[in-house]
């Protein structure tokens, strides 16, 4: 089997906490055999200590733009770039904020902005450094725009090389076109050169979506979406209730 997990609020809770309970789950599929991955929004430098407190070397960052398989990168797709300059400058004219995210690092183009912080609240220890303007000489693998209004449909229209991912109520994920953890999943099952692995997908959020419908069991943490508690095949408890120990069990994973 392949096991798969989204982190925020489905491994760790609000807090961003991963309970010893969960950490124990995850070893014994480790003891059992299976292959265990992690597939999140968050970029690489993100959850390093997670894979090292899990064990886990093989996970999908960027929702699915960056895969790494037993430590090793085998897949990468970063935004195109001569289009995301120009939706920057849209962007700029607007006035609204943005974050850009390499394999490195994020930086944000404006300082101590409330939208910024109320995202990453929990995520980060310090504020992002400020690059403004942004330069455009490496690769970026997503950027964010903030604002507490609905982007406007001529810009969606108008980059429709990109995927707007409205994540946050004051952020969207800007990704490169049919990109997510779905085909991330895709890659790890052509590396793994096996036939007939069955797998398993645990997540909660919209950029969760494609990955549980796609999967062969599709389980959604009751904290979860709506709109995802619909499409999966099975909903687990709360995050808070061992909403992951819950499913591993019902489905004689551990």
């Amino acid at each position: 089997m392949l096991i798969v997990f989204d982190i925020d609020g489905t491994l760790v809770d609000e807090e961003k906490v991963l309970h010893e309970k969960t950490k124990q789950a995850i070893q014994m599929l480790q003891e059992n055999g299976h292959y265990v991955a992690l597939a999140t929004g968050r970029p690489t430098f993100w959850y390093e200590e997670i894979r090292e407190v899990l064990n886990i070397q093989t996970y999908i960052s960027f929702n699915g733009q960056h895969v790494v398989y037993e430590g090793d990168i085998i897949y990468e797709n970063p935004i195109e770039q001569n289009n995301l300059m120009k939706l920057y400058e849209e962007i700029l004219d607007l006035q609204l904020p943005m974050a850009f995210l390499d394999d490195e690092k994020m930086v944000v183009t404006e300082e101590d902005n409330y939208f910024i912080n109320n995202c990453f609240i929990n995520l980060l220890d310090e504020y992002p450094k400020i690059e403004c303007p942004i330069q455009f000489d490496r690769s970026f693998y997503q950027a964010l725009i903030f604002t507490d209004k609905k982007l406007p449909s001529n810009i969606i229209e108008r980059y429709s090389m990109f995927d707007f991912l409205h994540w946050h109520k004051y952020s969207y994920d800007i990704l490169p076109k049919g990109g997510s953890k779905a085909v991330g999943i895709q890659i790890l099952l052509e590396q793994l050169h096996e036939e007939n692995i069955k797998v398993f997908a645990f997540g909660d959020g919209a950029n969760d979506i494609e990955m549980i419908e796609t999967a062969d069991v599709g389980i959604a943490m009751d904290n979860g979406l709506p709109s995802l508690k619909q499409r999966a095949d099975y909903v687990t408890d709360h995050v808070d209730d061992f909403g992951v120990v819950k499913a591993l069990r019902y489905y004689d994973l551990i």
